[in-house]
C-alpha cells in the first residue's frame, strides 16, 4: 500500500503520460477512449494516471491500493509539489 500524508488538497481530472513522443497527441487518443493495453501497443507510451479525481482532508493518512502499475506512486508524486506534473488537469491545495 502507498501512502501519503496529506494537507487539504484536491485533484480535477488528472491524466499523466510518459513516453518520448509527443505526450499531447498521445493523450488525444486516451481522451478519444482508447485503453491503456492499446495504448502501450500502439504508442510505446505508459498511460500513468487517467481522469483521476479525488479530495484529500488535511492532517490525515491516506492509504491507496491496487494492482501492480495502476498508478499509485504516479499519483501521490504527482500530488507533492516539484515531483510530477500532470500532463492534464489540476491539483489544489498542495
Amino acid at each position: 500500500m502507498k501512502t501519503i500524508q496529506a494537507s487539504r488538497s484536491r485533484s480535477g481530472k488528472l491524466n499523466k503520460v510518459f513516453g518520448e513522443r509527443s505526450a499531447n497527441l498521445a493523450l488525444q487518443l486516451v481522451l478519444d477512449g482508447m485503453g491503456k493495453a492499446s495504448f502501450l501497443k500502439s504508442t510505446n507510451h505508459v498511460l500513468g494516471l487517467n481522469d483521476i479525481n479525488c479530495r484529500y482532508p488535511g492532517g490525515q493518512n491516506h492509504g491507496h491500493n491496487g494492482p501492480f502499475w495502476s498508478g499509485k506512486s504516479t499519483l501521490i508524486a504527482t500530488l507533492k509539489p516539484g515531483l510530477i506534473e500532470p500532463r492534464r488537469g489540476e491539483v489544489l491545495g498542495r
